[in-house]
């Protein structure tokens, strides 16, 4: 079922927010590392993390409801 959930919110978010979020949490390498590679703010790095982990709340409810 995670997985499920993972493969739809790849889809849903733009790939690079979606490279910030698997490097950082699920790869484990630092917002900083990933921030130098992509070019862009650790803030960003984070903010991109928090919206997939939102997203995947919110299909976990959309589960539990169905």
């Amino acid at each position: 079922m995670l997985e499920a959930a993972l493969a739809r919110v790849k889809e849903e978010v733009e790939e690079k927010t979606w490279k910030m979020f698997e490097r950082v949490q699920v790869n484990g390498e630092s917002a900083d590392a990933v921030a130098t590679d992509l070019g862009v703010t650790k803030n960003t790095v984070f903010l991109a993390k928090h919206r997939v982990l939102t997203r995947l709340r919110g299909l976990e409810k959309e589960i539990d409801d169905a």
